[in-house]
């Protein structure tokens, strides 16, 4: 089970960020708002397929092929894209929501920031892991 820790890490966020923003953003608030541009709404799901595809490219990575490392460096550019987006936001005035739409926030976050905090850790946190039980694995063999 010890040994299986970093991939079940791994994988709870990548299944997190290939299935969250698509059940989250397949809305009338984000890809089905009717004033939003054709232009966005196409650039929307292209993220949202491409996230979604890296994701089970990472399942497979992970678990028929065995590279989980490789997988957990997938998620954290996955990952990397949002923080990039979030730090930059008033740089190209995008918002985390709607300014029409309210939101709770979750100890002072707004929930996207929050979610992806642990999404990240458990990224960074399975993928070290994970390096450690190779590194581990091939000077023991």
């Amino acid at each position: 089970m010890k040994n299986n820790l970093p991939k079940i890490l791994i994988t709870l966020a990548t299944i997190f960020y290939g299935t969250m923003p698509v059940i989250a953003d397949l809305s009338d608030s984000h890809l089905l708002n009717p004033s939003w541009m054709p232009h966005a709404k196409f650039h929307l799901a292209w993220l949202l397929s491409t996230n979604s595809l890296l994701a089970l490219f990472s399942i497979y990575l992970i678990w028929i092929k065995g590279k989980a490392i490789y997988a957990g460096l997938i998620g954290i550019i996955v990952m990397s894209g949002f923080w990039i987006a979030a730090f930059t936001r008033n740089f190209y005035g995008g918002l985390f929501v709607d300014p029409n739409l309210e939101v709770s926030e979750i100890m002072g976050l707004h929930p996207n920031v929050f979610a992806f905090i642990f999404v990240s850790l458990f990224l960074v946190v399975g993928t070290y892991l994970q390096f450690k039980v190779s590194k581990n694995e091939k000077g023991s063999g």
